[in-house]
């Protein structure tokens, strides 16, 4: 097997992440049957009590060896190294092919003004701009986000303002909503990660909620979850909670399990309630 393999002289401070300040001393690749016979192989070159991991507790000064990938059919792609520059804090950094480098995100600019975005595309050179973390990148955006803001509202009449999920999308928030019919008493629970409002156009040009009568609708959010990955549980449980005080007035027809986060589904035959 071949291991693709990188050396670091530990520095001061706790650098554990991708984008740190220790020392990259050495990367090749080394030729062998196992990873036990890598380790061993390295504890005879860099001394027994070398590290394979970094962590917290490493201290200055010491090295460590990182295993970047196994039987790798394109090594040069992981040994050559490449200088990067972040381009808001001007920090430099070297990063294999292979790793993570944070990127301008051009769609949240084209979102606030698509006209703005075609006008300084490559003005900006937005797709050469690199970011050392998701602070700066977030930093160096704004800028951008706020000139294609005020960009639109003072040229209302240059560009026609599409509707589309992507201006309406949420990075980090969701909602559970709830749509209610007067006339009734019925209800559906339901979860988005875009502006509510949307989801709400979005389920009118369905036959699940007639236009025709669309003052007999109630359209409510139920909660903002503040962390997408919590989305499906809080779902679960307002359906849950909402079937369980009026069981034959609920549209969900899939009733989600609350102890389980992955969606697995009953299949509930209301006609047979």
């Amino acid at each position: 097997m071949e291991i693709i393999y990188r050396v670091y002289e530990k520095v001061e401070g706790n650098n554990t992440g991708w984008f740190n300040d220790n020392i990259i001393l050495q990367q090749e690749v080394c030729h062998c049957e196992t990873r036990e016979q890598f380790k061993e192989m390295m504890r005879d070159m860099y001394g027994k009590d070398v590290a394979f991991r970094n962590s917290s507790k490493l201290e200055a000064g010491k090295i460590f060896i990182s295993i970047i990938s196994e039987n790798c059919y394109n090594p040069e792609l992981y040994l050559k190294l490449f200088k990067h520059k972040c381009s808001e804090c001007g920090k430099e950094w070297l990063a294999n092919g292979k790793e993570y480098v944070y990127g301008f995100r051009e769609a949240l600019v084209e979102r606030e003004s698509p006209t703005y975005h075609q006008l300084n595309k490559y003005n900006f050179k937005w797709p050469e701009a690199r970011f050392c973390c998701t602070e700066c990148r977030d930093k160096y955006e704004k800028v951008f986000i706020d000139e294609a803001a005020k960009f639109r509202e003072q040229n209302d009449d240059v560009e026609d303002i599409w509707i589309t999920k992507e201006r309406y999308s949420s990075w980090t928030n969701g909602y559970i909503y709830m749509i209610s019919k007067k006339s009734t008493g019925e209800f559906y629970v339901g979860k988005t990660k875009y502006n509510p409002i949307f989801r709400w156009g979005q389920h009118l040009l369905t036959n699940r909620f007639n236009m025709d009568n669309i003052n007999d609708y109630v359209f409510e959010v139920l909660e903002q979850v503040n962390d997408l990955n919590d989305l499906a549980a809080r779902e679960a449980y307002w359906i849950n909670k909402k079937r369980n005080e009026n069981p034959s007035l609920s549209l969900n027809i899939q009733i989600p399990k609350e102890d389980n986060r992955i969606s697995i589904f009953d299949i509930v035959d209301k006609k047979g309630e």
